[in-house]
């Protein structure tokens, strides 16, 4: 069966899944705060291209935790 349109937008790029705690980058593109920490930790440095566009993103002091909750996304799947 195919994915509505409202579901696609609620999908995580990484994991294929629904959001699961919505995180927005400083680019706007969203994805898990897991999928986010797991980036993060696999990187070298204090920073990650975006899985999506590839812009280089710095990790906020204290961690992926620290970048904006996407609250559209978060709203939309109550």
């Amino acid at each position: 069966m195919a994915k509505s349109a409202t579901s696609k937008k609620l999908e995580c790029s990484v994991c294929l899944d629904l959001f699961n705690t919505p995180k927005m980058l400083p680019c706007f593109h969203t994805f898990c705060k897991g999928c986010l920490e797991e980036l993060a930790a696999n990187s070298t440095a204090r920073s990650f291209a975006c899985p999506e566009c590839r812009k280089d993103t710095e990790v906020p002091g204290g961690g992926v935790t620290n970048f904006q909750t996407n609250i559209i996304s978060t709203s939309q799947m109550i």
